[in-house]
């Protein structure tokens, strides 16, 4: 299992004792000093982070939506307990290098809700680099609407054979509301093109053929979960940045 999830973006909905969990990070580099802060990184990341001695971190630069041009740094474990080994070399590393040319702006903790979230075989950030992301916030009182279309989607997509890489992460610190980040993971933008034409018109039709009902309807009902009367949700691109990122085969 561990090693299916190094794999992934990063790969349920409390902390429980097996859930597998997700800390970010968002940086922003000092203005003028991206590259500096991209070297920094990845001298930082090649020295503790590419063993299976050190923690595994992947990070992805934004380049679209609300926080363009910062990046997006994760730390993957299969349950919050394992968050309890610490790394305190690198993390002086990353303050005493990566610090001077860039600061953290934010950081939150998910949990991967498996329910929803579906990766065929051989997938990876390495295969996929491209990443098209939608964060939701929901209300409360019309959770089960929320939710329900999210398990849906997942059946659907798995039953139809589509190749859709879609990975849903529940955040429970750090975020406001009840925030839901789904990622879909692409090789390029014509594959995220295609993903979203030919690829998602067979999870429609299965979506409809498993449950007997309207796709549109359900998408009403799941738009009406949100807050702000359907307008809680935002969306963005990013990139994997391979090289300030754990290797794909640990030493």
């Amino acid at each position: 299992m561990k090693k299916f999830l190094l794999t992934i973006l990063t790969l349920v909905f409390t902390i429980g004792v097996n859930s597998q969990v997700v800390q970010t990070w968002n940086w922003t580099a000092n203005q003028g000093q991206s590259a500096d802060f991209e070297k920094a990184v990845a001298d930082k990341t090649k020295k503790y982070n590419s063993s299976k001695d050190g923690a595994v971190l992947y990070t992805f630069q934004i380049n679209s939506g609300n926080q363009v041009g910062d990046y997006w740094r994760i730390r993957i474990e299969n349950e919050l307990k394992d968050f309890d080994k610490q790394y305190p070399s690198g993390l002086k590393a990353m303050q005493n290098n990566a610090g001077k040319h860039g600061r953290v702006t934010n950081s939150s903790w998910y949990n991967i809700v498996e329910r929803a979230t579906h990766w065929p075989e051989g997938d990876n950030n390495w295969k996929k680099p491209l990443k098209r992301y939608f964060v939701y916030n929901y209300d409360g009182e019309h959770e089960a609407d929320f939710w329900a279309f999210r398990y849906k989607v997942k059946g659907a997509l798995e039953q139809s054979g589509a190749d859709v890489n879609m990975t849903t992460l529940q955040c429970f610190a750090g975020c406001q509301g009840n925030q839901v980040m789904v990622i879909f993971s692409h090789s390029n933008f014509e594959d995220l093109q295609n993903d979203n034409s030919s690829e998602w018109a067979k999870v429609y039709e299965k979506y409809n053929e498993l449950y007997g009902v309207n796709y549109e309807a359900d998408i009403s009902e799941f738009e009406s979960s949100l807050t702000l009367g359907g307008f809680g949700r935002y969306s963005g691109t990013m990139v994997f940045k391979p090289e300030m990122s754990s290797p794909q085969e640990l030493k």
